[in-house]
């Protein structure tokens, strides 16, 4: 769904698809980590220190991914998407696997 809202040329798209980046998707990506490694949800603040204690690549990125504001900022253009949305969106789609697939536990 981001990637065809990203390549509309409709500023409704693109606004859209910023809402649901900013709304959706962090709570997306927090919640769907715990929920696939069935760990039990015991508040933000716990939340933060066990990624702190066994994922802390995971939390650098999801910190990058919530700050993220400037949608004139390149990182570089891959699949023909515009470079200006192209940070935030790569940003979620690191995110998005290790957020819903459990790893095995050591």
């Amino acid at each position: 769904m981001a990637r065809r809202l990203v390549a509309a040329e409709d500023p409704l798209y693109l606004q859209t698809l910023d809402l649901r980046m900013a709304l959706y998707a962090p709570a997306d990506l927090f919640f769907n980590y715990f929920r696939a490694r069935h760990l039990r949800w015991n508040g933000d603040k716990q939340a933060i220190r066990y990624l702190k204690a066994h994922d802390p690549d995971y939390l650098v990125l999801f910190q990058r991914f919530v700050s993220e504001q400037d949608r004139t900022q390149s990182f570089g253009c891959m699949n023909n998407l515009p470079c200006a949305r192209w940070n935030r969106l790569a940003i979620y789609g690191q995110m998005a696997i290790p957020s819903s697939c459990p790893t095995p536990r050591l």
